[in-house]
C-alpha cells in the first residue's frame, strides 16, 4: 500500500498524515457458542486466554474486558487449530468502547505475519469489547489472550534515527532507500499546486536543504520529485522509480482541501509537506504504522511524538508534558536521520541570530526563525553549521527555560519543549525575555543575558559572560563554594577556579548559588588591580599601572591561565626594605603602586621578608600572631623595626640540627624548619638553640681544619653527615679547656663560647686539649 493521507484527526490530537481505517462490518454470527454481538459477549480477564472459531466469512466473536484507568494491555489474536477447525490464516482484531465505537484495530502484527496484536492504554476505567475475527472471507480457529503490557521504552535520539532510516522499512518487509550518492541536487516541480501551496512546498524543501547535504532546484519541466493536488483523498508520497535502495523519482500529493485549504506557515499544511518530502528523501515513520495510528496503541516507544520527529503521527503533548504546536522545520531526530543519508548541511554558517532581532538569515526559510512572524511561539529545531550564534527570545513576557545544549529543547513563549537545538549545533549566546527565565549554557564560551525578571543563569562549562539584566538574578555553579575564587571590580564579578564551570564574567547578578550554599554577589572580594599587576612582571611590562587593563586581563585571560589575583603581599614588600618601611609605613595600596612604578624596575623582590623566621625569632610574636603573614609583616612595620627587632634572627638549620626527628623530616629545608617551630616546636617546648655549631666543630679536629668557625657549614655538616656518622653535638668540653689553661681563664674568664672559638682558631694548632691534664 502506498502512503495514503487522511483529512481528519482525533480529539487527542494524534494527527494522521496517512490515514486508512477499515470499514466496521458489524457483528456476524457463526456456528460456535461465542457471542456475536456486544450484548452477547463472553468475558475475558487480564492474563486470560480463550480459543474459538470464525466458521463463516465475516464471523466475529465478542469478549468483554473490564479495566482500570491508565491500564496498559497487550491483546494478541493468532490463528490456532481448534475444535476440528484449521487455524485462521489471517486474523483481524478490533477494540470497542462501551458504546460500541471502534477505538483500535490491528490486521497484521508485522509485515508477512498475519496474526494480530494490539497494545492499548485505557484512559478511563470501564468495560470494553474485543472482537476476534478473520480478514475478508477467511475463517478458522484462533487463540485470544490479554496480558498486562510491559512499559514502553524511551528511545534515544539515535534509536529514533535508526527507526526512521531502517526500522520502519524493515517492519514492512522493505529495504531502506535514498537518492544516489552522486545526486546531491534534486529537481522538483510544483506546477500541479496552487500558487499559495507552491510557496509552502518551496519553503518545505528549503527546511530540508538547510540541514542536509542536498540542494533542491525547482524546474518547470520533468522533475525528480513532482508535487500536485489532484487526489482529494489526502496527502501522501510514493516512489515513481525505485531501483534496489536507490530512489530515482517521487510523487507527492497534498489535496487542495488539506487542513481546510490553509497555507499559513505555522499550519498543518507546511508540516505535511515537510513530512512527505521526508518520505521522498527516504525516511520512514516514527513507528511501524502507516495510514493511521493512535498513541498508546501503535507507538513502540513513549517518546514517539512530533517533539522528536516530524515523521511521527503523534503530537507533542502525548509525552513529557510538551505543548501542542504544528512544526515548521524537521526535528532533531529527523536532522540526524537525513544527515546520516546525505551528510550535514551548510546552512546558517555565519553569525546568526534566531528569534527576535534576527540577523544572518537568508533564503526562503529565514522567515521561520523570526519569531515576530508568529502570533504564538513556533515549534522548530535550529540547525546551524557555524559562526557565533544567538537565540534571542527577548520578545516574550512568559517565564522561559532556555537550554543551549545540542540535543535539548527549550520552553519558549509560554510553550513547553517547542524549540530544539540539533545535536551537532552550537549556539553560543542566549537572550531572555521579561519573565523569570532560566538559561543554561553549553560547553562553549557563552554570552547569556537575562534581561527583565528574576532570572536564573547556569553558564556551565566554558568561559561565560553572564548579564542578569534587571530584576533579582542568580548565577548557578556546579561545585562547592570553596572551589572557586570570586572577585569584583567596578560592579563586575569574576568567578573562577573550578574546571567544571570555567571562568565566568558576571554583571547585574545579585546571588551566586553553589552546590553547598548561596551567597550575595556583593560579598565578592574586591579585586585590586595594582596588586594583580605587581604579582607578575610581564603584566607590569605590558600594562604599567593601568587598572582597567589589569582587570580586563584577569577576567578574560589571567584567570584561565591559572594566575592568582592576590599573589603580591603589600606588607611583606614594605617590610622587606627599610626605606619603604620609613616612607610608606602601613599604606598597603602605596606598596603595590610603588612596586609597579618603581620597585620592579629597581630589581626589588616582593617576598624578601620571611614572616615565619620573624615570628620564630620572638616567642611573644608566636603567642600573639602565630603564622599570620600579613599581621607579622604589619607588626614589623609598625613596631618591630622601631624596637630594634631583626627580620631573621631565627637560625633554621640550627633548630633542625638540634633534634634527630627534624633532621629526618626536613633535612636542609630551611623554610619548613621555622614554620615547624612556630606551629609546633614552640608549643612542644623545643629549644631552638640546643645545637651549638661552634662546640660541634671544636669536638672534632677534622672539622676544625675544614670548617674553622663557619657556623652555617657546621649545621649543614651535622645534618648531612655528622648525625649519620654518629658524631656528638657536644663532644668538646669547654669547661675543662678553661680549667686547663690559666691564660685562657685570664682572657675569657668563664665565657665558654669565647674559649671554644679560641680553641678552634688557635688552641687546636697549639696542641692544647680539653681533656683533663
Amino acid at each position: 500500500m502506498c502512503w495514503i493521507c487522511g483529512t481528519t484527526h482525533s480529539t487527542e490530537k494524534t494527527f494522521l498524515l496517512e490515514t486508512f481505517t477499515p470499514a466496521y462490518e458489524g457483528p456476524s454470527g457463526g456456528g460456535d457458542t461465542i457471542g456475536s454481538s456486544i450484548g452477547a459477549a463472553s468475558t475475558i480477564t487480564l492474563g486470560g486466554t480463550v480459543q474459538g472459531v470464525t466458521d463463516v466469512a465475516g464471523d466475529q466473536d465478542w469478549y468483554a474486558i473490564t479495566v482500570t484507568a491508565g491500564q496498559a494491555v497487550q491483546i494478541s489474536l493468532s490463528g490456532t487449530a481448534y475444535n476440528g477447525a484449521s487455524a485462521s490464516p489471517d486474523t483481524y482484531l478490533r477494540l470497542f468502547n462501551s458504546s460500541g465505537t471502534q477505538i483500535a484495530y490491528n490486521d497484521d502484527a508485522s509485515s508477512g505475519v498475519y496474526n494480530s496484536s494490539l497494545r492499548f492504554t485505557f484512559s478511563a476505567a470501564g468495560t470494553y469489547y474485543i472482537s476476534a475475527g478473520s480478514y475478508g472471507s477467511t475463517t478458522g480457529g484462533y487463540s485470544l489472550s490479554v496480558a498486562s503490557a510491559p512499559s514502553l521504552p524511551v528511545y534515544t535520539l539515535t534509536q529514533i534515527q535508526d527507526q526512521l532510516v531502517n526500522g520502519y522499512w524493515a517492519s514492512n518487509g522493505n529495504t531502506p532507500r535514498h537518492w544516489g550518492a552522486g545526486n546531491t541536487d534534486i529537481t522538483f516541480n510544483v506546477a500541479g499546486l496552487t500558487a499559495d501551496r507552491a510557496t509552502i512546498a518551496r519553503l518545505a524543501f528549503a527546511t530540508w536543504a538547510d540541514v542536509c547535504g542536498l540542494t533542491f532546484t525547482e524546474t518547470s519541466g520533468a522533475a525528480e520529485i513532482t508535487l500536485d493536488d489532484t487526489d482529494s483523498s489526502g496527502a501522501y508520497a510514493s516512489p515513481t522509480s525505485l531501483v534496489g535502495q536507490t530512489i530515482l523519482g517521487e510523487s507527492i500529493n497534498v489535496a487542495t482541501n488539506w487542513f481546510g485549504g490553509s497555507s499559513a506557515i505555522d499550519g498543518y499544511t507546511l508540516q505535511t509537506f515537510i513530512h512527505e518530502i521526508g518520505h521522498a528523501l527516504g525516511l520512514g515513520h516514527g513507528g511501524n504504522y502507516n495510514g493511521s495510528a493512535t498513541y498508546g496503541v501503535d507507538n513502540q516507544y513513549v517518546n514517539d511524538t512530533w517533539q522528536y520527529s516530524i515523521m511521527s503521527y503523534n503530537s507533542q503533548e502525548n509525552y513529557g508534558g510538551a505543548s501542542f504546536r504544528y512544526l515548521v522545520t524537521p526535528q532533531i531526530a529527523d536532522i540526524m536521520a537525513v544527515q546520516s543519508l546525505y551528510g550535514a548541511g551548510s546552512g546558517h554558517a555565519t553569525d546568526t541570530t534566531y528569534g527576535f532581532h534576527v540577523s544572518g538569515l537568508t533564503g526562503l526559510s529565514a522567515q521561520l526563525y523570526n519569531f515576530a512572524n508568529f502570533t504564538t511561539a513556533p515549534a522548530l529545531t535550529i540547525y546551524d553549521s557555524g559562526g557565533n550564534d544567538t537565540l534571542d527570545v527577548s520578545g516574550y513576557t512568559q517565564n522561559q527555560l532556555i537550554n543551549l545544549n545540542g540535543g535539548s529543547w527549550s520552553n519558549i513563549g509560554g510553550l513547553i519543549d517547542n524549540i530544539g537545538i540539533a545535536t551537532n549545533t552550537i549556539i553560543e549566546n542566549a537572550v531572555g525575555g521579561s519573565g523569570n527565565d532560566t538559561i543554561t549554557g553549553n560547553g562553549s564560551n557563552n554570552q547569556l543575558t537575562g534581561n527583565g525578571g528574576d532570572d536564573t543563569i547556569i553558564g556551565g562549562a566554558g568561559n561565560d559572560t553572564i548579564d542578569g539584566g534587571t530584576g533579582t538574578d542568580t548565577a548557578v555553579f556546579a561545585a562547592a563554594r570553596n572551589t572557586y575564587s570570586i572577585w569584583s571590580f567596578n560592579s563586575q564579578v569574576v568567578v573562577t577556579g573550578n574546571v567544571s564551570d570555567g571562568t565566568d564574567f558576571i554583571t547585574n547578578i545579585e546571588s551566586l548559588t553553589f552546590s553547598d550554599q548561596t551567597i550575595g554577589a556583593a560579598t565578592a572580594s574586591t579585586f585590586k588591580p595594582l596588586e594583580y599587576l605587581a604579582s607578575y612582571g610581564d603584566l607590569i611590562t605590558a600594562f604599567g599601572a593601568n587598572s582597567q587593563s589589569a582587570w580586563n586581563h584577569y577576567a578574560h585571560s589571567g584567570a584561565q591561565e591559572g594566575r592568582s589575583a592576590d599573589v603580591f603581599n603589600n606588607y611583606t614588600y614594605i617590610a622587606s626594605f627599610d626605606d619603604l618601611t620609613s616612607a610608606l609605613g602601613s599604606n598597603s595600596d602605596a606598596a603595590a603602586s610603588h612596586f609597579v612604578q618603581n620597585g620592579y624596575a629597581e630589581g626589588r623582590g616582593n617576598h624578601l621578608f620571611n614572616f615565619t623566621e620573624y615570628a620564630a625569632s620572638y616567642t611573644d610574636l608566636i603567642s600573639s600572631l602565630g603564622n599570620n603573614s600579613e599581621a607579622l609583616a604589619l607588626h614589623y612595620i609598625q613596631h618591630g623595626r622601631g624596637e630594634g627587632r631583626s627580620r631573621d634572627v631565627f637560625d633554621n638549620l640550627r633548630y633542625t640540627a638540634s633534634y634527630d626527628d627534624l633532621i629526618t623530616a626536613f633535612g636542609t629545608n630551611e623554610q619548613v624548619a621555622s614554620t615547624h617551630y612556630v606551629n609546633n616546636g614552640y608549643s612542644e617546648g623545643r629549644n631552638k638553640f640546643l645545637f651549638d655549631p661552634i662546640q660541634y666543630i671544636a669536638g672534632y679536629g677534622d672539622l676544625v681544619g675544614a670548617l674553622g668557625t663557619n657556623i652555617h657549614a657546621a649545621e649543614l655538616h651535622f645534618i648531612q653527615y655528622g648525625k649519620v656518622e654518629g658524631r656528638s653535638r657536644d663532644h668538646f668540653n669547654a669547661t675543662q679547656y678553661l680549667a686547663n689553661y690559666a691564660d685562657i681563664r685570664s682572657a675569657f674568664g668563664t665565657d665558654e663560647h669565647s674559649a671554644t672559638i679560641h680553641y678552634i682558631q688557635y688552641g687546636y694548632r697549639e696542641g692544647r686539649t680539653d681533656h683533663v691534664i
